[in-house]
Parts: C-alpha cells; sequence; structure tokens
C-alpha cells in the first residue's frame, strides 16, 4: 500500500473507533441504568404491598 492509500483509510478507521468506543460506553450507560431502573421497580412495588397508612 502506498502511503496516500493509508492516508485515505486513516480517517475512516479512526471515525469506526470512535463511534465504536461511543456505542461501548452507551450501551455500558444503558447496563446501569437497568439496574437503577430495577431498583426504583423494587421500591414501589414493595411500597405497593404495604397495607395503606391513614
Amino acid at each position: 500500500m502506498s502511503g496516500s492509500a493509508r492516508r485515505g483509510l486513516l480517517l475512516p478507521t479512526l471515525a469506526t473507533l470512535v463511534a465504536f468506543a461511543t456505542l461501548l460506553g452507551l450501551g455500558t450507560w444503558q447496563l446501569e441504568r437497568l439496574s437503577w431502573k430495577n431498583g426504583l421497580v423494587a421500591q414501589v412495588e414493595a411500597r405497593a404491598a404495604q397495607p395503606p397508612q391513614p
């Protein structure tokens, strides 16, 4: 591969790596959010199971 062909591939490769890192971060955030959301649902269900307070 010549030098100009390598330079032509540099930008798409860097863009792909940045996009991959971004998507990986978003996926991790979604998993953390799932855990948080499950905790909230458990709290609401626990409150709903309690007898009503006057």
